[in-house]
Order: structure tokens, then sequence, then C-alpha cells
């Protein structure tokens, strides 16, 4: 089962067809109306039938113990047992034909897709958008409105809809304590994950990330998500966080699946489960460090001796990890 789908599990089960917000998020200000010519992008997650089969199907083929271990489905094969009811799939369709707009449909009909100019898009969802501009940044912009309804005929069918009202998070320039901690190169992840040179070779390896891995450390002796360097404009800086944790971590373990692939073998696929079985076989345990709460209701965390809430089971070791996981 791929990456998306577990993601998709998540989004499923926390969303709901909820009021939108009443004022922009900090940082927002309104500028002025919206260009009624302008399109936008609505998304519809349909309501789907056996959804209980998606939970208990990645259980069992992302579960070390199961019979059914690596046994991934296509996406054809989940959207015979996982797709949208056809009363519901009807209902969007009636939406969008009610304003002359064609829908397009993933796999199993559980998304429906449809870009729209504003103006029927405050038609349909009695809305009204505006151009929001953060800060004082000029060049960054973007139209949303505060508040929308689902037609009362459509409630029924519809999950959640997405994303007229939520706005995009800035990239923004992460601010670091160095601690005295090195920078962080190609050459240095290569040595410290014990990567040895290995490179991926098989043409039917693929990715997805998830951005879940927030680990700062202060003084760490392995600073897994701080100070990678990168170029801006010629120039170098050093950048943190997630956006650096996670994708070196999915690049890690593309290589294993990568290992794995060239073996005959399936991608790990939804690695959650195989890492606690494990214990912390394979991962350097980071002893040394703390990441930081709100100084409010928890002032975070300490890395210790075994799993901690700071390093979870440490930094993956490719080269101990690739044999296990073969």
């Amino acid at each position: 089962m791929s990456s998306f789908f577990a993601l998709f599990l998540v989004v499923l089960l926390l969303h709901t067809v909820s009021p939108a917000p009443v004022k922009p998020p900090a940082g927002w200000t309104l500028l002025k109306a919206a260009d009624p010519k302008e399109m936008i992008t609505v998304t519809l997650a349909v309501k789907q039938a056996n959804r209980e089969w998606l939970d208990t199907t990645l259980r069992s083929v992302s579960y070390p113990d199961s019979p059914y271990y690596g046994q991934h489905k296509t996406l054809e094969e989940i959207a015979t047992h996982v797709h949208a009811h056809p009363e519901s799939v009807a209902a969007v369709k009636k939406l969008f034909q009610s304003v002359n707009v064609e829908a397009s449909f993933t796999i199993g009909e559980g998304f429906a897709v449809a870009d729209i100019p504003i103006e029927i898009a405050e038609q349909l969802f009695s809305a009204k958008f505006y151009q929001f501009q953060y800060k004082d940044k000029s060049d960054v912009t973007t139209t949303r409105t505060l508040g929308f309804t689902v037609p009362s005929y459509l409630k029924p069918h519809v999950d959640f809809v997405c994303c007229m009202d939520q706005f995009p998070e800035p990239e923004r320039k992460t601010k670091l304590r160095s601690y005295g901690l090195p920078q962080v190169t190609p050459n240095s992840i290569d040595k410290s994950y014990n990567i040895l040179g290995y490179s991926g070779t098989n043409t039917n390896n693929s990715q997805a990330i998830a951005g879940f891995l927030k680990q700062y450390f202060k003084p760490s002796d392995f600073a897994f998500a701080t100070g990678f360097v990168i170029y801006v404009d010629g120039m170098v800086e050093t950048v943190g966080g997630t956006s650096c944790a996670a994708p070196t971590t999915a690049g890690i373990i593309s290589l294993i699946n990568d290992v794995r692939l060239n073996e005959g073998k399936s991608t790990v696929g939804f690695l959650n489960p195989l890492i606690y079985k494990l214990n912390g076989k394979g991962f350097f345990d980071i002893t040394k460090g703390e990441n930081y709460g709100n100084n409010i209701f928890c002032d975070g965390f300490k890395a210790i001796e075994g799993w901690d809430p700071a390093s979870g089971w440490g930094s993956p070791n490719f080269g101990i990890l690739k044999g296990l996981l073969n």
C-alpha cells in the first residue's frame, strides 16, 4: 500500500465538513475583494464505502508478524474495495453541473477536483473571496474565503472541502542557534548515517515525504535536523527543521527500498510498526540534547538512552538497517 494512502487515511479520519475560520491566520492581511474571474481549485472528498478494509489492510501489510507483510496493493486494487458511494458521486456531479462545470475524479471517485472562477465558487458555496497579503511582503499573496457553506443536500455526501479557506504556510528562513554544531553536507550525511557511498539503482523506486519529523537538539552528539548547507542566489546559508529531517530520512528509507527491490522484494511501505519491532536496532541512539517546549505546558523533552520523545529511536544507521530490513 502506498505512503499516500497511509496519509489519506489519517486525513480522512481527522477531517469532516466543518465551519471555516472567521479571521485570517496571524500575519495575513485582507487587501481587497478577489477578482471574480480568477480561477481557484476546489477539491471535495466524497463519502466512501469500506474504509474499515483500508485500515485493516494497511495494518496487515505493514506489521512484520503478519502473513501479508509487504504485499502492498495497487491503486486499482484499493479502488475495488474502497470507493465513493454512487449516490454521493451523483450529488457532487449535480453540484458542478448546476454551473456547467465538469469535475475530474480520482481512482475510485474518492476525490472530485474542479477549477472554477471565483464568482462561481461564491455562488456554489455562499462565500466571499478576498485577496490577502502576508505581512509586508507584496509578492506573497493568496486568494481565500473566510467562510463558506456546503449546500444542505451535499453535506451527507462529502467528508471535507479543500482548500478555499486554508491559507498557505509562507516560506520562511530558519534562524538557527548552532551551539557549535557542524554544518551538514552530503558527505557528512553519508558518514553520519553510515551510508558508505551507496547509490540507488532500481528504476522502480520512488518516495513520498510526510513532514512529521521535527527533531532539534542542544548540545547534541548528532544534529539530525539543523545546519543543512544550501545555496541561495550563489550564497551559502544553513537551514533546519522538518523540511531537512523528513527528506533526509525518506532518502535513507528509499535506499533501503532500493536494496529490497534489487533482491526481488517489496518496498517497506508504512514503516512505523517495523521500526518499533526492531526496538532500536539499526539506529544510532541519541542520548544527549533536548527539544524545546512552549515553557507553559511543557518545557520539552530530553534525549536519554533508548527511546525518548525527543529523538525517538535515534537516527538511522543505513549500514545496519539495510541488512535488518532485507
